[in-house]
């Protein structure tokens, strides 16, 4: 009771921050929902619990999606409701995102929220499933392929990078330093503000700006600030051969933040089996820019999920 109740209320005050997202007809957000980190794992977590939104039937095949450094399981609003007849759809907030409690580490790597994923999966009951990714999330489902490959049915990814292992050091701190002091000098409203045009393409509708600053606003520093240290660690085209698993990389060609000629394009070129769609005009977040066209996508690829 006391989940749907929050939900309902968090989900309405979310609405509520823009008028323009007030006139726009859409899909309603489950439930936020909430499991508990299993004892065995509770020593990497400062905290107890998962935080989530699930969608479909209970015996429908599996899909985990993964939500950006941005975001948060509120980005797949139109996801639930376009799959969720043939998906069992389970919406995981990283560690330190929404009500999911941090991980310990000051600065995790992308092995350790590939970790914290394989928890959450266990305490979900799910072994096998398919992984559906944006940005941050998508490195996350390509570190846990690489880890636990026997797990994954094939991966869906989207405003995918390869990652920034060779940035010298001073500019790493540089970028951490600034992202430290956005959130310090005010928080998830403006950095919503201060990165809404980084995300969206010219093909970007104007409902969905509102939809997407929404999501941003709910970004909590903490989680925020530990997930920026992933990308710095991670060369996923070292272990990219080893993924074996049909991937669909559905990247839009506007994408400032992770360029599709430096991370869709070479990746795809080191995946064994993979399929590269390129959205014309569209940024980094294809599921709220072209929900419809990412959603035919992904049922196409998806399959049985089996």
């Amino acid at each position: 009771m006391f989940a749907a109740r929050f939900g309902l209320v968090l989900g309405t005050a979310l609405a509520a921050l823009s008028p323009a997202s007030a006139q726009t007809p859409r899909p309603a957000l489950p439930e936020l929902k909430f499991v508990e980190i299993p004892a065995a794992a509770r020593e990497h977590f400062a905290g107890d619990r998962f935080s989530y939104m699930e969608a479909g039937k209970a015996d429908a095949p599996p899909v985990l999606l993964l939500h950006g450094i941005g975001a948060n399981s509120f980005y797949w609003r139109y996801q639930y409701a376009g799959l969720s007849d043939r998906y069992r759809l389970i919406a995981w907030n990283a560690p330190g995102y929404i009500l999911t409690d941090p991980l310990r580490k000051e600065r995790p790597t992308c092995t350790d929220y590939a970790d914290a994923l394989a928890v959450f999966a266990d305490a979900m009951g799910v072994q096998r499933f398919a992984l559906a990714g944006n940005s941050f999330g998508s490195a996350i489902a390509l570190c846990f392929a690489e880890k636990h490959l026997a797990r994954v049915t094939r991966l869906a990814l989207s405003g995918v990078s390869i990652g920034a292992k060779n940035t010298p050091p001073a500019e790493r701190e540089a970028v951490f330093q600034r992202r430290q002091k956005q959130f310090e000098a005010a928080g998830g409203m403006k950095y919503a503000r201060d990165v809404i045009g980084l995300l969206t393409g010219p093909a970007t509708p104007a409902r969905a700006k509102p939809e997407i600053m929404e999501v941003l606003s709910a970004t909590s520093g903490r989680g925020y600030l530990q997930a920026s240290f992933v990308p710095y660690e991670l060369d996923v085209l070292a272990f990219a051969g080893k993924i074996a698993v049909p991937v669909l990389i559905y990247q839009g060609t506007e994408d400032k933040i992770a360029p599709i000629a430096r991370n869709a394009e070479p990746l795809a070129k080191a995946l064994p089996n993979v399929k590269l769609v390129r959205l014309e005009n569209f940024g980094h977040l294809p599921d709220v820019e072209d929900p419809d066209r990412a959603n035919a996508l992904l049922r196409e690829f998806l399959g049985d999920a089996k």
